[in-house]
């Protein structure tokens, strides 16, 4: 399960990216032809470590989703799992679109100065005051479980405005239940408290914390404290 949440697998991609890459082994177009690079190295992740192809793949469905008729296979009610799937790039228009998309894709990474060789933890970040994490994750249109919302922001970067916050996953065995956890974004709002970053910090590195449950194992948290509060006579 904390594969899963974590995999940062992006399912769109899946879904289209064997028809990009078709597209893309005829083309001769100089600006094309470093999209198409880009999103054949890409490892269709949104993983910390994965490439600027996910940026290039962001902008060209943003493009494609609102193109008429762009899937070779449209959604069918009865298969939603597997549809809809493939671009439809029999029609003209269709492979039009795509090429147009491309282009501005490339016009767009351009302009916020990203590298070709720019990784997604370059780009998206959680900042706390003037200091910034690394975060993974992406687009819930993109269908990457772990979504993650991000918005423009300075030097190309992409600020993390909404997303994954709360993680628990939980096993029920003879000892009772054992589970783990992370808060995404941390505990405090304030940069200069400890806790501002430490938890965004576990989450980057997907390092999951183990939450105590026994009496004995929370006793045993070395900032473990006991408050009694009692009513003050009058």
């Amino acid at each position: 399960l904390q594969g899963m949440v974590m995999d940062n697998r992006v399912f769109l991609a899946g879904q289209v990216m064997p028809d990009l890459l078709t597209l893309c082994a005829g083309e001769q177009d100089a600006a094309l032809t470093s999209v198409c690079a880009s999103l054949s190295a890409w490892d269709q992740h949104a993983n910390l470590e994965s490439g600027i192809g996910l940026v290039h793949f962001q902008h060209i469905m943003e493009h494609l989703l609102e193109v008429a008729d762009e899937w070779r296979v449209p959604f069918n009610p009865a298969d939603p799992q597997h549809t809809p799937r493939g671009l439809n790039l029999d029609q003209p228009a269709v492979v039009q679109a795509v090429r147009q998309a491309m282009l501005a894709s490339a016009t767009r990474v351009a302009q916020a100065g990203l590298s070709p060789n720019a990784t997604w933890g370059q780009i998206q970040v959680a900042s706390s005051g003037d200091q910034q994490t690394p975060i993974h994750g992406g687009p819930a249109t993109l269908g990457v479980y772990n979504a993650m919302q991000s918005v423009p922001g300075e030097g190309g970067k992409h600020e993390v405005v909404s997303g994954t916050s709360y993680l628990q996953t939980v096993t029920f065995g003879e000892d009772g239940p054992q589970a783990q956890g992370l808060l995404a974004f941390s505990i405090s709002s304030d940069p200069a408290s400890a806790h501002s970053r430490d938890q965004t910090l576990a989450f980057s590195n997907k390092q999951w914390q183990t939450l105590p449950f026994t009496e004995a194992q929370i006793k045993a948290d070395p900032a473990y404290q006991s408050v009694q509060i009692r009513e003050r006579l009058k």
